[in-house]
């Protein structure tokens, strides 16, 4: 997708490694800007140069070349039809797709404060305490960046419990939509390729994109 080839009966979206991207940190430069503004919206943007400099918030060049750059990393995609964010209400609409996220069918998603919004095979108490725990991990996740990324070198997004051959059992996720802070829970290995992922990605961006503007924040 460049300047020669965009069209106006395209529209773009984020791919499972994209929308992986953009949630897997709280902030970044100019394509986490343009994925995060491609997830705001309700429905899949058309892909023209207008959208994509409203978007990026860069001149025309700039942002074809970003354009490109996100598309060759495998982040976004265009389409050939417009997809819209789904204006289920959380509370049903999550459940339905966090289930989809572990192929134990195991899984629950937590809320910034610590308790969860959804969870799938986990009883009630249980998924308190993981809620919590996933909240916890999650803010030692968040100090310790500098430490895993620069450091060490690890470029590690999450955490897991694992059983004596070293496979993950249980892993626990930070999900950023923005400047708020999600969990993920997930038994078994996760399934982030799923379009349910994307889904829950943009809804939880959606939703908390529209309360930005609410209260006068720039999104």
């Amino acid at each position: 997708m460049d300047n020669r080839t965009l069209q106006a009966d395209k529209f773009i979206a984020l791919t499972p490694a994209g929308a992986y991207a953009v949630s897997s940190q709280p902030s970044g430069g100019a394509g986490y800007q343009l994925l995060l503004s491609i997830l705001s919206e309700q429905i899949s943007p058309a892909l023209t140069v207008e959208n994509l400099t409203r978007l990026s918030g860069l001149p025309a060049g700039k942002a074809l070349t970003l354009l490109a750059q996100l598309q060759s990393a495998g982040l976004v995609q265009a389409l050939e039809a417009p997809k819209s964010c789904s204006t289920e209400a959380l509370e049903t609409l999550l459940p339905k797709l966090t289930a989809k996220l572990s192929d134990e069918n195991l899984a629950l998603l937590s809320d910034p404060q610590g308790f969860y919004m959804a969870r799938i095979g986990f009883e009630h108490e249980v998924a308190e305490e993981l809620a919590a725990l996933s909240t916890n991990l999650a803010e030692i996740h968040h100090r310790h960046q500098r430490l895993f990324r620069e450091a060490l070198q690890l470029p590690i997004n999450g955490w897991s419990l694992t059983d004596p051959s070293g496979n993950s059992a249980l892993g626990f996720w930070p999900l950023y939509v923005g400047e708020y802070r999600f969990s993920l829970v997930i038994a078994g290995r996760p399934r982030f390729n799923h379009p349910a992922f994307v889904a829950l990605v943009w809804a939880l961006s959606s939703r908390y994109a529209k309360e930005r503007r609410a209260q006068g924040a720039p999104v």
